[in-house]
């Protein structure tokens, strides 16, 4: 788009600039009114989780629905950072994995690691699945997810991560405990080929 569109009606771009608080990560709400090219409006909401993270400091911070916590001990960056949390819908329901959570997307563009931050998941999802059965996945950049190595327990379920990207939360189904260990084949009379 160039200025021409804007000058015709058919597009408007804007773009905010702010001062966040540098102290405390925290939470920013906003609504964004859309009007297309048919003139059909929208409304949509959205959120983002906020920090700003230094090295020597310790810092926590949630996800905007807070159902994710990403921890960065005070040892772990190389350089000040700003970090933006944001959230999106997902529904996968393949034959290896159901998504869980929504898929959260962690943007820190100038983010440099000397070692991994922790990304933590909330159990609140025991009552409907099992929580040993639960991983946390990242989405690759054909935008597949891969399953990561994650820690479980009865009250989190947790990952090392050392980048940026989108991560969610999966039920994986235990496929090895499902295939037989030994099986046998019978004769079925009348036929001999079996």
């Amino acid at each position: 788009f160039d200025s021409a569109d804007n000058e015709s009606g058919y597009s408007m771009f804007f773009y905010y600039s702010g001062e966040f608080g540098l102290t405390e990560p925290g939470n920013y709400d906003f609504e964004i009114y859309t009007l297309d090219l048919l003139k059909n409006a929208g409304i949509a909401d959205y959120s983002i989780s906020y920090a700003y993270a230094s090295p020597g400091n310790f810092i926590t911070m949630s996800s905007p629905s807070e159902s994710m916590d990403l921890v960065i001990p005070e040892y772990s960056l190389i350089n000040a950072t700003g970090i933006i949390i944001t959230e999106d819908n997902l529904n996968i329901n393949d034959i290896d994995k159901i998504s869980i959570s929504r898929e959260i997307t962690i943007d820190a563009s100038d983010m440099n690691l000397q070692s991994p931050i922790k990304l933590r998941f909330l159990n609140d999802y025991s009552r409907d699945f099992d929580y040993r059965y639960m991983q946390i996945g990242k989405k690759n950049i054909y935008g597949s997810w891969d399953i990561i190595s994650s820690d479980v327990s009865s009250d989190y379920i947790q990952a090392d991560i050392s980048e940026e990207g989108s991560f969610a939360l999966f039920y994986i189904e235990d496929f090895e405990n499902q295939v037989p260990q030994d099986f046998e084949l019978l004769g079925c009379y009348p036929n001999p080929f079996n």
